[in-house]
């Protein structure tokens, strides 16, 4: 059922700019809450009905379906976005909630444990969604994300005073450790570039001699590597290039619709002697949101040379969106 949720969310759930996808993943967040309170309605003593007594037990199963579901939906949408090779601790993060979620299911009986998985899946909502409803990106835009993510647990919390106020007064040094732990690490993931730049993703990247416009809109690309099946396991891409050729590095990143923005197509070169790469150029690019198969552009550059070269995408704070790496034959 855990692969079955995955891939069914991986081919419904497009893009939150689509107000479906919001909406599935606003009913995840509400039908965990709703689950919480129940649980507590009865375990606190609020409410003993033979229906709560019956139905806790499936309320508990509900709350970890639906969980599962919601990390589900996120890990898609951020491994959309991301860069395995700079973004995997948050990927890792994500998909440790989410298999957590499946073989952990006895800890969801204690109620610290309800509130720091729900803060978690807040958060992460937060961040996917505040990009979109405010058509910026940026580091102040993560910030009132996790501004807003707080206050929304805290209202949460709040309510569930008036449901089980004995197990809050109890578990509150714990609820300030896990809620503080976690929202800790995401900042802390952010601001060291390691979580994807969603809702922004990168639909196609490639290394041309070539790249012009037709009067129909259409790109043509020419002189790129022949792609063939054991290409996606090459990670290093050999470019054949004249002398005095000029080298086209194409990208087309998706955006959500109103929501532009500029990224950068940062060029390097590894220098043999220091063992390291090496800027050699940062291009500023604009992109504009609402093309599903995205926003196309490309950089050029002059005079390249034999050896190794790479070229990272990225967001105005740094944040990686797609890489290409080569080496460059005359």
């Amino acid at each position: 059922m855990l692969v079955f949720g995955f891939f069914l969310d991986n081919f419904t759930l497009r893009s939150l700019d689509i107000l479906w996808d919001k909406l599935v993943l606003v009913s995840y967040l509400f039908i965990v809450g709703l689950c919480i309170v129940c649980v507590n309605l009865y375990d606190g003593g609020k409410v003993k009905t033979v229906f709560l007594e019956k139905a806790r037990p499936w309320f508990l199963f509900v709350m970890q379906f639906v969980l599962g579901g919601c990390f589900s939906a996120s890990f898609v949408f951020y491994a959309r976005s991301a860069t395995f090779s700079a973004s995997w601790p948050f990927l890792l993060v994500i998909l440790a909630y989410l298999l957590g979620n499946e073989f952990f299911k006895k800890h969801y009986i204690r109620f610290s444990a309800q509130i720091g998985v729900y803060f978690m899946a807040i958060f992460s909502f937060c961040i996917l969604l505040m990009p979109i409803l405010l058509k910026k990106i940026g580091d102040w835009v993560f910030i009132l994300s996790g501004i807003v993510s707080l206050i929304l647990i805290s209202l949460f919390i709040y309510i569930l005073h008036f449901v089980t106020m004995n197990e809050i007064k109890k578990s509150r040094n714990m609820l300030i450790y896990i809620i503080g732990g976690i929202f800790i690490i995401i900042n802390i993931l952010y601001f060291t570039n390691m979580i994807p730049p969603a809702p922004l993703a990168l639909k196609e990247i490639g290394l041309y001699t070539s790249v012009k416009k037709n009067p129909n809109g259409a790109y043509v690309l020419l002189g790129g590597q022949e792609k063939t099946f054991f290409s996606f396991f090459n990670s290093t891409e050999t470019f054949h290039l004249k002398k005095g050729e000029k080298a086209y590095l194409f990208s087309s990143i998706y955006s959500p619709a109103k929501l532009n923005t500029n990224v950068f197509h940062v060029w390097y070169n590894y220098n043999e002697k220091m063992k390291k790469w090496e800027d050699v150029g940062r291009i500023k690019l604009s992109i504009y949101g609402g093309r599903s198969d995205g926003y196309r552009t490309y950089s050029i550059r002059e005079a390249l040379f034999p050896g190794f070269w790479r070229v990272d995408i990225e967001t105005e704070s740094g944040q990686l969106i797609g890489r290409k790496t080569f080496e460059i034959v005359n």
